[in-house]
């Protein structure tokens, strides 16, 4: 019995280790695109009380807030507005009473030492910029000129906001 004991033991270290099997390997590739997105929100512009006879033009300013991915180029138009017969320069509060009679005319730019007109991409100018990831504020200022002597009342009109990207 000892010599098989001493030839089992012997058999068993010349065999090694054991060998394990080891399957097929490969590679997986991951990946995704990220669109380029924003969205924006705007505050309502109130220009409070408006006197004609003021030698001074009534102002007024409002913010937009804009969020793009992250290094997103965008721009952001402003139209004419729904006054009849508004323009870029020239844009126009219908009073809101019945019957709406009357308008006021108005500015939007884009620096508050309004002189460069906001504009829709043809006439005036876009804000521009890049995205970040977070909200960016963006500010419109308005500008009523004085010696418009229309009725009394209230006014408004409604600009749309485009932003391109």
């Amino acid at each position: 019995m000892k010599r098989s004991a001493a030839a089992l033991l012997l058999l068993l270290a010349s065999a090694g280790p054991a060998a394990a099997t080891v399957g097929d390997t490969t590679a997986a590739t991951v990946s995704m695109t990220v669109n380029p997105n924003c969205i924006v929100s705007a505050t309502n512009l109130a220009f409070g009380s408006y006197n004609p006879l003021s030698p001074s033009p009534t102002d007024g300013a409002s913010t937009l807030q804009i969020r793009c991915t992250y290094l997103t180029v965008w721009s952001i138009k402003l139209n004419q507005g729904t006054g009849s017969g508004a323009t870029i320069s020239q844009r126009r509060m219908t009073r809101t009473a019945s019957p709406p009679s009357g308008t006021l005319t108005y500015s939007l730019y884009t620096d508050a030492a309004r002189i460069v007109l906001w504009g829709d991409g043809l006439t005036g100018v876009s804000a521009v910029g890049s995205g970040t990831g977070s909200w960016q504020t963006v500010n419109v200022y308005g500008r009523i000129p004085t010696g418009q002597f229309t009725a009394a009342g209230s006014y408004s009109d409604t600009i749309s906001v485009t932003v391109n990207y």
